[in-house]
């Protein structure tokens, strides 16, 4: 399989760079971290496609491992993250990854990364917007806040003057889609086994990425430029065995991006915007706003932030993949209740400006005993009207738990 041979080289490429540097017997550390976690995935209604399972609840398992070996002063280190799923009933959803497989170099002022590695850029909550770099793993949440490895070579100079990364990338990862059976998954069948790229060299296109990043006081700015195999592919009809389907198309793009965030004693504003273009017709997009810190709320040891958020995005989606932040409002409150159980709280809630579309979810996780960890999740869509992209999973709107043990 292409994803085995992909992995195969990644770590092959770790053991190439590393191999050429000694392994002294002094200053050697070794860890190991590990989570495994059983998640019950359940749906309110009935599904509302043909060919979707109407089964209401989804139970999987999961694993992931952090191993680090570190030597030579720490200036030289191995990273691996792999990472399984193993669903009951959705095929696609049973997946592994390698998160991280890297080896790492640090200079006195550079660094240089070899291997599959997670990159965030960004500052807003509602939307990572300018976060390019990784595909999504679209199977494991709704939320975006899930990536799958990259392989890359990123150089990092690092001095008074700020911050900058330049990355080299190959290997391309599609984005991960649920089953076509399955629930969350739109109107239409998505073929996955033949995915059409606008760049010639297709998976192994090599795509470039820079970055910049530096505080200024108060206030942190990152700059960005992207040219290469847009992580968003535009699905495109084509004819399938059984009908129609949707197949992705990934195009190739450019994208020069913005970061910002001002810290204002408890109140942080902060920004994100983009150009991009090469991909369909050129757009821009934003999203701006702030999040205002209450301690101590309600005479109790709470932090209370208070989120709100703009998204614009003027794409033609007729050119360019589709979303759900054209012109979307978003409001959220985060609970942090600074106690041992490190229980945590997030509400938030993205509106459609233009017709009241809404997508409400709701997080909630704290340590139970020493080693486990529970989490509980909703996710509401509520689409109105035939033209918002909700409509498509208007009727999965779901519940979550999760139990985690921690190694």
């Amino acid at each position: 399989m292409a994803i085995h041979r992909g992995l195969g080289l990644v770590a092959a490429a770790v053991a190439t760079a590393a191999a050429g540097f000694s392994l002294p017997a002094a200053a050697q550390e070794f860890k190991a971290n590990l989570v495994i976690g059983g998640e019950l995935r359940g749906f309110f209604e009935n599904a509302a496609w043909p060919g979707q399972d109407d089964r209401r609840v989804y139970p999987s398992i999961f694993g992931e491992a952090d191993l680090s070996y570190t030597w030579d002063d720490k200036r030289q280190v191995i990273n691996m993250v792999p990472f399984a799923r193993y669903d009951v009933f959705d095929d696609r959803r049973t997946h592994v990854d390698l998160r991280e497989a890297n080896y790492r170099f640090r200079g006195s002022e550079w660094e240089l990364l070899v291997g599959a590695h997670r990159v965030f850029w960004g500052v807003a909550e509602s939307r990572h917007l300018v976060n390019v770099i990784n595909q999504v793993d679209a199977v494991e949440d709704v939320d975006g806040d899930d990536y799958l490895g990259q392989p890359m070579v990123d150089l990092t100079l690092q001095g008074d003057w700020g911050r900058l990364d330049l990355y080299a990338m190959t290997l391309f990862r599609e984005r991960t889609f649920h089953s076509n059976d399955s629930r969350l998954r739109g109107p239409m069948p998505i073929e996955t086994k033949d995915p059409e790229f606008e760049a010639s060299g297709k998976k192994w296109n090599v795509d470039l990425a820079a970055r910049y990043q530096n505080s200024f006081g108060p206030v942190d700015l990152g700059l960005s430029v992207f040219h290469g195999t847009n992580r968003e592919p535009l699905l495109q009809t084509a004819a399938g065995t059984s009908g129609p389907v949707l197949r992705p198309y990934y195009q190739t793009m450019t994208q020069a991006g913005i970061d910002i965030a001002w810290a204002l004693g408890d109140l942080v504003l902060k920004g994100e915007a983009l150009y991009r273009f090469g991909q369909g017709s050129p757009f821009f997009a934003t999203v701006f706003g702030g999040e205002y810190t209450i301690k101590n709320a309600l005479g109790m040891d709470i932090d209370l932030g208070l989120i709100a958020e703009f998204n614009f995005d003027d794409r033609k989606v007729q050119f360019n993949p589709v979303t759900i932040y054209d012109k979307d409002a978003f409001a959220g409150i985060r609970l942090t209740f600074n106690d041992a159980a490190d229980a945590r709280v997030l509400v938030g809630a993205l509106i459609d400006a233009e017709d009241a579309s809404t997508y409400l979810y709701f997080e909630a996780s704290r340590r139970v005993f020493d080693n486990w960890r529970v989490e509980i999740e909703l996710r509401y869509f509520a689409a109105d009207g035939n033209r918002n992209p909700l409509l498509a999973i208007d009727s999965d709107s779901f519940a979550q738990v999760r139990l985690l043990r921690y190694f």
